[in-house]
């Protein structure tokens, strides 16, 4: 069973997780590099997570935090197409401050692949603030009405996409790029 006793050490053992696995790469990440890094014995991550795939779903998690968190205050005002514009730049500048973390998430998606199991609604409460806003947005009829959770997955896996997919534009390729992101977006949430 996984103990949660020193949220400090816990927050330092992510940090290092983090650190290593961009630095090594998955596969040559191993748990003794990590210990190290947060300059614990390697015991003592077990204290905290069961794995190193559980480190790895954890700061995926983070991710995808804090995607949901940069795009809230802009659904909170959503009245339509400028909005989605403005959905849109929220989610490509998270791409200048977040890249490394991109990376973690792809980590996250590959580990769901290789070891499919019950995964589940992405959960918590950050998670439930978004989708209870796409609930009063579609309410009020500025957004068109879906089943609210999968909305929002489904906007959570499109922001996670453009992520991983916006690196790979050109410069001369984005505004086109930028363009149909918002067109697309725009048709899937306007009524």
């Amino acid at each position: 069973m996984v103990r949660h006793a020193d949220p400090k050490r816990r927050e330092a053992i992510l940090r290092a997780a983090r650190d290593v696995l961009l630095e090594q790469g998955y596969a040559e990440t191993r748990l003794a590099d990590i210990a190290r890094k947060a300059g614990v014995a390697v015991g003592t991550l077990y204290l905290y997570f069961d794995s190193k795939e559980a480190m790895v779903r954890q700061l995926a998690i983070r991710m995808r935090r804090i995607i949901i968190v940069a795009v809230l205050p802009v659904l909170e005002h959503f009245t339509g197409q400028e909005d989605v514009a403005k959905i849109v730049k929220t989610v490509l500048a998270l791409d200048e401050q977040h890249g490394d973390l991109l990376r973690i998430l792809r980590l996250d998606a590959g580990l769901s692949i290789s070891h499919p199991g019950p995964k589940g609604p992405p959960q918590g409460p950050i998670v439930q603030e978004f989708v209870q806003l796409l609930t009063a947005k579609m309410d009020q009829g500025a957004i068109r009405r879906y089943e609210p959770l999968i909305l929002a997955q489904l906007l959570l896996g499109f922001f996670e996409w453009v992520l991983e997919t916006s690196p790979l534009m050109g410069e001369q390729d984005m505004e086109h790029y930028e363009e149909n992101l918002v067109q697309w977006l725009g048709r899937a949430l306007l009524p």
